[in-house]
């Protein structure tokens, strides 16, 4: 899932090692900032529907990821909607045959 390839590889390396506990080896090196610098983020987000079957209208909240507490509390949630990109053939076809939306 990573777009650093340096980081991706040591992840592998670490899930090979360590199988379904990889991820919480490679936390004890990086922090989300650090594993996530310099990813190509639409690259992630698409891997991540792919994987877990995120569909398009969706709200997905990422915990802690949101802007800084007030007076010094914990962070908010991010919360991001899902927009997903039709193929641009696809988008072609639905304009030529005056379809809108989904198929």
């Amino acid at each position: 899932m990573l777009s650093n390839p340096a980081k991706k590889r040591e992840y592998d390396l670490l899930r090979n090692q360590f199988g379904a506990s990889a991820y919480s080896q490679f936390r004890k090196n990086y922090s989300e900032q650090d594993i996530f610098s310099g990813s190509d983020i639409n690259h992630i987000f698409e891997e991540m529907a792919r994987s877990f079957g995120i569909r398009e209208g969706q709200t997905i909240r990422l915990t802690g990821m949101g802007r800084e507490g007030k007076n010094g509390g914990r962070p908010g949630d991010l919360l991001l909607r899902v927009h997903v990109k039709k193929p641009l053939l696809k988008s072609i076809r639905n304009f030529l045959t005056g379809r809108r939306g989904g198929s």
